[in-house]
């Protein structure tokens, strides 16, 4: 091949890729367009219809934001049931403990560093393997108070293994309760309590 047609080759490669580069921000930046309502078609004697529209429509942003508040706790706190209720002798010094503080209040990291103090004292090097590995399957809000604290129930299914040739494997099910409060603008783990 030419110098010149190398050259075109690379050109066109180039506007290409400035194109694909133009589209993806174009597609991401890009502002949702208001709803607009239709209300020029509408008689200005009817303020009655428009009135409860208006007003159904604020109930449904309350209630879409009700929802994605609940979605938030409810998620962190299956994460932490999650992570509070696996272990393995594998992992280094409760790593899978310490990586949730940013989630936590103060009591809770207090209570958490507690717990990994007490741990690790009666921990022992074993070479069998030892692990238990915990799966959130649903949660249930018993208690929502707006910005101020909630209450989660978590059912999870635990799974227990021993030993590292011949795996034995038991599964139960448990159910943790998730304290929580708002605090500085977010939802943190204020408690957690096995049942």
């Amino acid at each position: 091949m030419s110098k010149k047609s190398i050259l075109k080759i690379i050109l066109i490669v180039l506007v290409i890729f400035i194109l694909l580069i133009a589209l993806l921000w174009f597609f991401y930046n890009r502002e949702e367009s208001p709803t607009v309502n239709n209300v020029a078609e509408t008689d200005s004697r009817d303020h009655g219809s428009l009135n409860r529209n208006s007003n159904i429509n604020n109930r449904a942003n309350q209630q879409n934001r009700e929802v994605n508040v609940a979605a938030e706790f409810t998620s962190i706190a299956k994460i932490t049931t999650e992570r509070f209720g696996s272990y393995s002798s594998d992992t280094y010094n409760f790593a899978n403990l310490r990586d949730m503080k940013y989630l936590m209040t103060d009591k809770m990291k207090q209570w958490t560093d507690d717990l990994i103090d007490n741990l690790s004292a009666g921990d022992s090097v074993s070479l069998e393997y030892y692990g238990i590995t915990t799966k959130a399957l649903s949660a249930k809000v018993i208690i929502h108070n707006k910005k101020q604290d909630a209450e989660v129930v978590v059912s999870c299914q635990k799974i227990e293994t021993k030993g590292r040739d011949n795996p034995n494997s038991k599964t139960k099910y448990q159910d943790a309760r998730i304290k929580m409060l708002y605090v500085n603008e977010k939802w943190l783990v204020d408690e957690l309590r096995w049942e």
